[in-house]
């Protein structure tokens, strides 16, 4: 089950993707431009969320990066990748993914949270 935050992050990832569809972006090469739709609808949904209910955020900053790691990056697994203590990451299955970090062996399932941040 989603959590209020996922819920927002969900409908805010949707309007970002549909927006660099229709721009004809390619997120991965035109980061830049990518950013400023992402920062623009953050923006846009800090808005509506106030007036019309929708589900809050409580960290636009970090809503931003979660969405942009979603739309240009490598998703939940962008945090991990973004680290410099993570040495090395193994990828045995969509349930099963472990990090040695400096030297220490650990695994873990990542998973979306409001402030970007690995489990």
């Amino acid at each position: 089950m989603a959590t209020v935050a996922e819920d927002a992050i969900g409908l805010i990832e949707a309007d970002v993707r549909e927006q660099i569809r229709r721009s004809g972006l390619d997120p991965l090469h035109e980061l830049e431009p990518t950013r400023q739709i992402v920062a623009a609808v953050v923006a846009e949904y800090d808005v509506r969320s106030a007036q019309a209910g929708l589900p809050r955020l409580q960290d636009l900053e970090a809503a931003r990066k979660t969405v942009l790691d979603l739309v240009a990056g490598y998703g939940p697994l962008q945090p991990y990748l973004d680290d410099p203590e993570v040495e090395e990451i193994w990828l045995n299955g969509p349930a099963q993914i472990a990090f040695r970090f400096l030297g220490v062996r650990r695994s873990q399932r990542p998973h979306r949270t409001q402030e970007g941040q690995p489990p």
